[in-house]
């Protein structure tokens, strides 16, 4: 047997109702951060970096990047520029900083993300404005999803 239980009616307003303007502009805004947070960018390869005597190789690798609403997603990327394979989500609850740093070319194009567990990721982009755009978005999200 179904049991449904009919909402009480109620001439008061309710809370939904009186902060619902309110609520749509904080979804909006996070829908359009959320939508303008996504491109390409290289990943530095982490691991067990090969080694050549006592050099270290390390290589950056191509990545498509884009927010979700509780986490950061990057994945590889195919020959044609296509997001493929599993994407590694970053829980924004994790992150603890969002560093911008120089590149050896001395443009800031590189960014670490700093989390909680110890580790890091450091990521370039193709231009200085491009990652202290993507910085600035990151930082916003993290601070939303932290403030809710």
């Amino acid at each position: 047997m179904l049991l449904c239980r009919h909402q009480p009616i109620s001439h008061a307003a309710s809370f939904q109702t009186l902060f619902a303007p309110v609520d749509k502009e904080q979804v909006n805004d996070l829908t359009e951060l959320l939508h303008s947070t996504c491109g390409h960018f290289e990943k530095l390869n982490d691991g067990n970096p090969p080694r050549l005597g006592s050099w270290q190789v390390l290589w950056w690798q191509p990545r498509w990047y884009h927010a979700e609403h509780d986490g950061f997603c990057h994945q590889p990327i195919s020959t044609t520029e296509k997001p493929m394979g599993k994407a590694e989500k970053i829980p924004y609850a994790s992150i603890e900083e969002v560093e911008i740093r120089a590149s050896s070319s001395g443009h800031y194009t590189e960014f670490v993300m700093h989390c909680k567990d110890n580790c890091s990721y450091a990521f370039k982009t193709a231009s200085s404005d491009e990652c202290t755009r993507l910085v600035a978005r990151l930082q916003k999200l993290c601070a939303l999803t932290q403030g809710f």
